[in-house]
């Protein structure tokens, strides 16, 4: 009995076994046809890395690599187009994306931009402006974005920038530069840095021609009371090769946050998924 059992029960073991082959043979052919339709499709005809084509997630490991060390998502951009000797170069940054299309070549990218009505503000620089509210530069081509840039179109006619721009970034670069004469006497021919300088003094400028007299708060204003009133003593002093750093006065809350304004679109911008980083 045991062994006519054996003997009855063998085929459908073998059947089991076959069954089972066929299922994981169905599965692992499923899943890499997904993964193989899942990778970056380059455009025929335009440069890409063949390398990122192997790869769900395209250039985008080499792209946050390089960003995260510069800070600098276009320098990376520029590299690709360097890299694939081609003044038109594609890359993948977003997985399951289309590929973006790099044009290094100004009489082209002018022409697309002026007279190419088929072309329309990217979502890339949509999303990545999303924090700045409802700016006209997130809409594309409509009404929305007519209505939205009405309300600044103003700000670059001649009369503006001479009578009201120009006055301020006049009035701005004489503080900046009694700031600076300050920084030298107290430094005693030592180098310093003038980042923060440049970009407090471009901060009041947008200011003011935004505020006008209304607004008194400045970034520049009390760096240059406080050294002022300062000594050589005051101040520590390296070797002459070694650069000074002086004081700083803390800025309003509000220009801490418009000062901080375009970092974080820029990290919006460089960010993979800018929806989900706002």
């Amino acid at each position: 009995m045991s062994l006519s059992h054996k003997i009855i029960s063998t085929p459908d073991d073998v059947l089991t076994i076959g069954q089972l082959f066929v299922t994981v043979s169905i599965t692992t052919l499923v899943f890499y046809s997904l993964y193989r339709w899942l990778l970056p499709k380059p455009i025929p005809g335009v440069a890409y890395n063949p390398n990122a084509t192997k790869s769900l997630l395209g250039d985008a490991p080499d792209m946050i690599k390089e960003v995260t060390l510069t800070g600098e998502f276009r320098v990376w951009c520029a590299k690709q187009v360097k890299l694939m000797n081609s003044p038109i170069c594609q890359v993948f940054i977003r997985p399951f994306s289309k590929p973006w299309v790099l044009l290094a070549d100004f009489r082209e990218s002018k022409d697309i931009l002026m007279r190419r009505r088929e072309f329309d503000k990217s979502s890339f620089l949509a999303q990545g402006m999303a924090c700045m509210g409802s700016f006209h530069g997130i809409y594309t081509t409509g009404d929305k974005f007519r209505s939205n840039r009405q309300l600044i179109q103003d700000l670059m006619t001649t009369s503006f920038l001479t009578n009201h721009v120009g006055l301020a970034i006049y009035a701005k670069v004489l503080e900046v530069m009694k700031l600076l004469e300050l920084k030298m006497e107290l430094a005693n021919g030592r180098p310093f840095s003038v980042k923060k300088d440049f970009e407090y003094a471009s901060l009041d400028v947008m200011l003011e021609f935004a505020f006008g007299q209304n607004w008194v708060h400045t970034a520049t204003g009390p760096q240059v009371e406080l050294l002022s009133k300062l000594s050589a003593s005051d101040v520590k002093l390296d070797a002459l090769d070694q650069p000074v750093t002086f004081p700083m006065v803390p800025i309003v809350d509000f220009l801490h946050s418009v000062y901080e304004a375009p970092e974080i679109v820029e990290k919006t911008i460089n960010a993979i998924m800018p929806k989900q980083q706002t």
